[in-house]
């Protein structure tokens, strides 16, 4: 890809070359899972876990991280490629493989998956993603006004609960709803978490 005054040229793969004004690069990943074919782990697009990061179907084998396909909002097996999702799920694995093994004692409560989270910066602005934001059919304001140099949007499922979050100049509004996002509560306990926070 090169540059000719403003416009941009943009050799493809058959050999052409296209001009253009602007050009977006889309990155994703497909997960390293080949070696896996023959192992008997069920691997579609990655490796489907528990939400305590236990391989389904297989006892004694644990996945996190990029190819870790764990049970998203509606249950659905979902990756995300994140290093702090592969923080999280490191945890989680961790600590079933002690219970697995009898050296801790497992939770009385099946552990929620932990919502994943990422920011990133467009033009200057700072922008908070937590949760499932594909999950979403709605949207509340929560935090400021949209315009405001910080707000923060949570995300609705079909039913007014909570599947993700995003703020907007900021995390800490979006990173407050963490919890209830994982527990995909009403949108009505948010003023109850972030009046309990200020």
């Amino acid at each position: 890809m090169g540059t000719a005054g403003d416009a941009v040229a943009v050799r493809l793969e058959d050999g052409d070359t296209v001009q253009a004004d602007l050009v977006v690069a889309s990155l994703g990943v497909t997960p390293a899972v080949a070696w896996l074919r023959d192992s008997g782990i069920p691997v579609a697009d990655g490796v489907p876990v528990d939400a305590g990061m236990r391989v389904l179907d297989r006892p004694g084998f644990y996945a996190a991280g990029d190819l870790a396909a764990v049970p998203g909002p509606d249950g659905a097996p979902i990756r995300t490629e994140h290093w702090g999702s592969a923080l999280a799920q490191g945890r989680a694995a961790a600590t079933s493989v002690l219970a697995d093994l009898g050296l801790a004692v497992p939770p009385d409560v099946p552990p929620a998956v932990e919502p994943p989270g990422y920011s990133t910066y467009v033009h200057g602005t700072k922008l908070t993603i937590v949760g499932w934001a594909h999950a979403a059919v709605d949207e509340v304001v929560v935090h400021g006004d949209v315009g405001d140099q910080r707000f923060t949007i949570a995300l609705l499922d079909s039913e007014d609960r909570i599947v993700a979050a995003v703020g907007v100049g900021g995390a800490r509004v979006a990173n407050r709803l963490r919890g209830l996002i994982a527990q995909r509560a009403w949108i009505g306990e948010v003023d109850r978490v972030l009046e309990s926070a200020a």
